[in-house]
């Protein structure tokens, strides 16, 4: 988690964020749903791509860029990056 911390505090600090909402802005829990962009760059699927995060389930399909997310997340899975390197990757949750 401390490396997604240090990336997206990298990518984001000193910069103009855009938000992005597709479907409810909050799920059951209060947590904003919303696409991030920076200088034209999704930070949600900068993060799935370099392995500090993964797609999760999707309550409320369709949405508009789901399919970008599981193609980051393949990508990170086949490098081995981030979460889904070896050793890292025990097999538990993913």
């Amino acid at each position: 988690m401390q490396k997604r911390v240090a990336r997206s505090r990298q990518t984001l600090i000193g910069k103009q964020v855009h938000l992005e909402y597709d479907g409810p802005r909050y799920d059951h829990y209060g947590r904003l749903l919303a696409y991030l962009w920076v200088d034209g760059v999704m930070l949600n699927e900068l993060l799935l791509e370099e392995g500090f995060a993964h797609v999760a389930y999707a309550y409320h399909p369709p949405y508009k860029h789901y399919q970008r997310y599981v193609h980051a997340q393949m990508r990170a899975k086949i490098s081995r990056k981030g979460i889904w390197a070896e050793e890292f990757f025990n097999g538990l949750l993913f």
